[in-house]
Parts: structure tokens; sequence; C-alpha cells
């Protein structure tokens, strides 16, 4: 898919600094921790 970028061994810059893929990782992150509150706070 990115063959000049598979040469050099480095990965696309458009992966690198793709704003859609940081804010999809920074909701993960807020759901498991959001779900992890969630079963812990039940008492």
């Amino acid at each position: 898919m990115y063959p000049e970028s598979r040469q050099n061994g480095n990965p696309p810059v458009v992966f690198q600094f793709n704003p859609t893929f940081q804010f999809e990782r920074a909701t993960w992150t807020i759901y498991i921790f959001a779900s992890f509150l969630d079963k812990h706070s039940i008492s």
C-alpha cells in the first residue's frame, strides 16, 4: 500500500500523524477506563 515508505523501513507519515487514529485510541482508552470504574464502583 505504501511501497515508497516500505523501502526505507519507516512507517507511513500518514499513519504516524493520523488524528483519527489518535482519537480512536483515546476513545478506546476512555471506554476501558470508564468500564473499569463502573465495575469497581458497585459496592
